[in-house]
């Protein structure tokens, strides 16, 4: 089993070799982490990609990709997945290898594409790394945070889902967070494209900003926008304000 160092080493030489601008940053996201369920992207839970509605919406993720990587449709299953095909075994379960590279992912796009002067820790470990004052708080680890100098910043919760009953669960991080740090910033990245989940945590106070991987595909898979979901060309360019 690849240790978290050689997770880290694999995606972001993989980043290294796929993004050269910002342009590039969702197709090479998908190509490292995304898969197919029942022949289609899984871009939601596995049970609505059988048929209807949900199925439509892979098929156009299918479509979008396929232009972006200039192959046939049907050719563009076997180039995702590459975190897991290339360093695992064969049915290994995926949920945290995915939720370790992301998170690596989304720090290393910041710091190759933003200027500011910050210290990152992914998994910190909240009252030992972070928020000394939460020892006993249900949750043992922060996805990512920033320190400006000796001064936490922000906090990114790093959810390539959101699950259905899971969504409480940055709602939550934020307001705990900002009882301890009101200033910090709470930051939610994923990758979610059911709508009703995505409006739950946009709408909610204490988060900051939500950034997708694709955002106007969410909308165009939709058939409709809005302007609070953000990408991840707007998480980059938050961190330069502050050099």
């Amino acid at each position: 089993m690849p240790t978290r160092n050689e997770i880290e080493r694999f995606v972001r030489d993989f980043l290294e070799d796929q993004v050269r601008s910002q342009n590039d940053i969702w197709v090479a996201l998908y190509l490292l982490l995304l898969d197919y369920v029942h022949g289609v992207p899984r871009i939601t839970d596995a049970n609505r990609l059988k048929e209807g509605v949900w199925r439509g919406r892979a098929l156009s993720v299918q479509r979008e990709l396929a232009l972006a990587l200039g192959y046939q449709e049907e050719q563009v299953k076997e180039h995702l997945d590459q975190l897991m095909r290339r360093i695992y075994a064969p049915n290994t379960q995926k949920m945290n290898p995915v939720g370790i590279a992301f998170a690596v992912a989304i720090v290393y796009l910041i710091q190759k594409f933003a200027h500011g002067s910050y210290h990152w820790h992914l998994e910190a470990r909240i009252g030992t790394d972070v928020f000394p004052s939460l020892a006993n708080f249900r949750r043992k680890s922060v996805d990512i945070v920033a320190f400006r100098e000796n001064d936490l910043y922000a906090v990114i919760s790093s959810k390539w889902g959101i699950r259905h009953d899971r969504i409480r669960d940055p709602q939550e991080e934020a307001d705990t967070y900002k009882v301890q740090v009101p200033a910090v910033k709470f930051y939610l990245v994923t990758n979610e494209f059911d709508n009703a989940r995505l409006q739950k945590v946009l709408n909610y106070p204490t988060i900051d900003g939500v950034f997708h991987v694709k955002r106007d595909l969410v909308w165009q898979v939709y058939g409709q926008s809005a302007e609070s979901l953000r990408g991840l060309r707007d998480l980059t360019e938050l961190f330069p304000l502050f050099p």
